[in-house]
């Protein structure tokens, strides 16, 4: 008789817990995401959204406890960072072109079509404080991070400094 671990076989780097902000540079965790139906039209909505001329631009993913919000956050963080489709993404994707190959080609074509730019990504969990200070705290840290540290606004604090 076969034992379960023979028969089922867990996606490498799959780990219970995902961590967006922690590992966003963990592609063994990225490439280790299973698309569901539901997680594929996310991807293709949020791919579809990086036009400029569209209109429906904000989504909001509810879930309960384990079922992907964050590890679908972090493909769609490494969708967005990156200049276009990386092979970090490649398992992520062949995934999707196997079950769902239209949506593959449409999210292929809707980050393509901003010339493979990378977007930056800031990332806000909820114990950060207040919601102003604590996205112009985290969007001067990834800017430092990035070289760009002399293009964030001033705030009413600097500016009067």
């Amino acid at each position: 008789m076969n034992k379960i671990s023979e028969i089922v076989k867990l996606s490498p780097g799959y780990k219970s817990a995902v961590h967006v902000e922690h590992d966003m540079d963990n592609y063994e965790k990225v490439s280790a995401f299973i698309p569901t139906e539901i997680g594929s039209q996310c991807l293709e909505l949020v791919a579809k959204s990086l036009n400029p001329e569209c209109r429906d631009r904000s989504f909001l993913i509810t879930g309960t406890y384990g079922t992907g919000k964050s590890h679908l956050a972090l493909v769609l963080a490494n969708l967005l960072k990156h200049e276009g489709i990386t092979p970090h993404l490649d398992p992520v994707m062949e995934k999707i072109q196997n079950k769902w190959h239209q949506r593959y080609e449409l999210i292929k074509q809707y980050r393509n079509e901003v010339e493979n730019k990378p977007f930056l990504v800031v990332t806000l969990y909820q114990d950060e404080g207040r919601m102003n200070d604590a996205l112009l705290r985290k969007l001067e840290d990834v800017l430092s991070k990035r070289g760009l540290h002399d293009i964030l606004p001033d705030t009413v604090f600097t500016a009067a400094l």
